[in-house]
């Protein structure tokens, strides 16, 4: 598989694991502005590469999670941010635009310097 997305966690942000116990993640880069790092797990910029799909992995922590759906802003704002919201959910149609969906199971131990990573589903 192709890697569309690698970057480094620099940091876990003080209010994260509210969303972390709601089977929630919310990724920034490190251009976040401070009232949203308090929120987010915040890693280094990194370039998408191409579009996110379903069917696509994500990879969280050594933990790997198919995608299962993509908000209408996920790609943009991934590009633009670094950020996307991510529901460990395994639904299909995100309630919200910016809503990256994988298959629920449960979130991974993140720490800092853990790697996020997207994966191209195989034959793309």
């Amino acid at each position: 598989m192709t890697i569309i997305y690698d970057a480094k966690i620099i940091e876990i942000g003080s209010d994260a694991q509210l969303f972390f116990s709601e089977n929630m993640l919310i990724l920034f880069n490190e251009t976040a502005l401070p009232e949203l790092r308090d929120i987010a797990v915040v890693h280094e910029v990194s370039e998408l590469k191409s579009n996110i799909s379903i069917g696509d992995e994500l990879q969280l922590a050594g933990e790997v999670y198919k995608v299962t759906g993509v908000g209408e802003k996920v790609n943009d704002t991934m590009r633009e941010l670094g950020h996307c919201t991510i529901a460990f959910n395994g639904a299909s149609v995100p309630e919200l635009p910016g809503t990256l969906c994988v298959e629920a199971k449960p979130l991974p131990q993140i720490q800092v310097s853990n790697e996020v990573q997207i994966h191209a589903k195989k034959g793309t």
